[in-house]
């Protein structure tokens, strides 16, 4: 069979298309065919699964996409992602972020903007240990759901930059946060960083056996739900984030210990 006869197709089509997904042997058939950097201005939604770790082709390939809303990345080798000043209008743009299995992410960014991002998903990314720096949080302005799970070296949230000695943190429209399996999260920020939450509506915490805090900085927010996990219960109501959370923790603890004596 013609191996240039499903290429043809996908040209064809590519103009009509909204949403993609690809490897990183459909990167590289795209790459070598130097298409036009207006090719894919219709794609909304990108998916790439299974790269390598060659984050200059990537950041070049994903600079194309300027109008991008979602982004999903899956199983790949990158050691850094969204870097590089080339890529600022793609990522002013995001709307939803999810990455899952990308073991060799310390971070998610350690400097970006993401002006338009409304939520965000980390799952199973076993090398993480923060997930944005203060500076990137700072840009969060319209994030509204936060979700982080069974990121076994993750310590904190946002990490406080040296030298950022700037106003409390505003998330302004976040209404909800979920960290679940997170064995060495300690708190939402290891610094003195205050935060401001003020529409923050419900936080799920399951299995952070060493979150015994939300925060050490000043922590603003209103009334809220707080649950120890998805179908379980409706949660309880509180002012107090972090007396909830050190209660959640006390509260785990039994069964923790339980699991512990029984392997």
């Amino acid at each position: 069979m013609d191996r240039q006869q499903p290429f043809f197709l996908f040209e064809k089509v590519i103009h009509q298309l909204d949403e993609l997904s690809l490897n990183r042997d459909d990167i590289a058939s795209i790459t070598d065919r130097r298409y036009p950097m207006d090719y894919f201005h219709y794609v909304k939604v990108l998916r790439v699964v299974s790269c390598p770790d060659n984050i200059s082709g990537f950041l070049s390939f994903l600079e194309r996409f300027y109008n991008l809303k979602k982004l999903v990345v899956v199983s790949c080798k990158f050691r850094e992602l969204f870097e590089g000043t080339s890529l600022s209008r793609v990522i002013k743009k995001l709307e939803s972020t999810e990455v899952w299995e990308c073991d060799l992410l310390s971070n998610l960014t350690p400097s970006a903007s993401f002006q338009s991002l409304t939520t965000l998903d980390v799952w199973n990314c076993q090398g993480m240990i923060n997930l944005v720096s203060s500076s990137t949080a700072r840009t969060l302005v319209q994030l509204m759901d936060i979700r982080i799970r069974e990121c076994n070296k993750l310590t904190e949230i946002v990490a406080e930059e040296e030298g950022d000695r700037g106003d409390k943190i505003v998330f302004q429209n976040l209404k909800f946060l979920e960290f679940q399996s997170l064995e060495r999260l300690t708190s939402f920020c290891q610094g003195n960083l205050g935060f401001d939450f003020p529409a923050l509506e419900k936080v799920i915490v399951e299995q952070c056996p060493n979150m015994n805090s939300f925060c050490q900085g000043k922590l603003i927010t209103g009334i809220l739900r707080v649950k120890p996990g998805e179908g379980k219960g409706k949660g309880r109501q509180t002012d107090d984030l972090n007396a909830d959370i050190k209660r959640l923790s006390e509260e785990e603890k039994p069964s923790r210990e339980g699991r512990t004596q029984q392997s």
